[in-house]
């Protein structure tokens, strides 16, 4: 039985091979990307250096109670927008890295 067994694999026509994958191309990184990432990690520098200038704004208690007041309206203003452009520079490298991922 087993030389029957044995003859009759050998008769069998051996398995297809398995289909071959289409070449995939690489993943670049262009002077573009580079740019971009430059831009917003500037931008989030920026927008870091807003947020530091609207505490020390906030912090000065010297002149007048008007003067003071400007300062604080001038520091809320000074402090969303710094968060704003800092937001604005992640979106920026988080959708450039996203993009080169996929």
């Amino acid at each position: 039985r087993l030389a029957q067994h044995q003859e009759q694999e050998k008769q069998q026509p051996p398995p297809p091979p398995p289909p071959e994958r289409p070449a995939v191309e690489p993943r670049r990184w262009h002077a573009e990307d580079s740019g971009l990432v430059a831009l917003g990690g500037a931008a989030m520098l920026v927008g870091a250096g807003l947020l530091f200038y609207s505490h020390r704004l906030g912090d000065d208690h010297g002149g007048t109670l008007a003067d003071y007041d400007e300062r604080v309206r001038q520091s809320r203003t000074t402090m969303w927008t710094g968060a704003g452009v800092a937001t604005a520079g992640a979106l920026v490298i988080g959708v450039t890295v996203l993009r080169w991922r996929w």
